[in-house]
């Protein structure tokens, strides 16, 4: 028998376990014998959240009581976006001193398993622009909402300080979210 895990995107709470796939909302698919507990009335909702994974690239069930280590370690915390040509990235970000713009693709199969599991990813995501190689020397912050890039293939943020129109080398940091990133510039 199918089992499907409706929860809250903003939140990752657990909303209900229905045997029939859902047609709105967010859910995912799991392993019958992996809700068993609250089926049989052992464990409850709240035991468990639904949160998103980088290294499988998919929302997965987990239980709130088990420490998990997989979520950060500290390279991803301050994580340089890498200049190299990565293939398949899922975040593109993109200084275009040509067009005075910065632009984020979303690509790989990050939006493919976002699209197939009808998931928002309702987060603020937050990358600072920082002098060439040094994330001490911060010269702007790009922020934006992850359902706006969601819903397009590209999102595209101005430029508005000097050292962007001037085309002075930079590095990206963020926290890594995702398995892939990329930076390119377009000069």
């Amino acid at each position: 028998m199918e089992r499907y895990v409706i929860f809250n995107p903003d939140t990752g709470e657990v909303l209900s376990l229905p045997n029939v796939k859902p047609t709105e909302g967010s859910f995912i698919k799991v392993e019958p014998t992996s809700v068993e507990g609250i089926l049989k009335g052992l464990e409850q909702l709240s035991h468990y959240c639904v949160e998103y994974s980088k290294r499988k690239k998919q929302y997965e069930l987990k239980s709130r009581l088990l420490d998990e280590i997989d979520s950060y370690n500290v390279n991803d915390l301050i994580y340089e976006v890498p200049t190299r040509k990565t293939s398949n990235a899922d975040l593109t970000i993109t200084q275009n001193i040509k067009d005075t713009c910065w632009k984020v693709c979303i690509g790989g199969n990050l939006k493919v398993n976002l699209l197939s599991q009808k998931v928002s990813f309702n987060n603020k995501l937050s990358f600072s622009v920082t002098r060439k190689n040094d994330p001490n020397i911060l010269y702007k912050t790009l922020r934006f909402d992850f359902s706006k890039l969601e819903n397009s293939k590209y999102l595209i943020l101005p430029f508005t300080e000097d050292f962007e129109f001037l085309g002075e080398p930079v590095s990206i940091y963020t926290m890594k979210r995702f398995d892939k990133y990329a930076l390119e510039v377009i000069r």
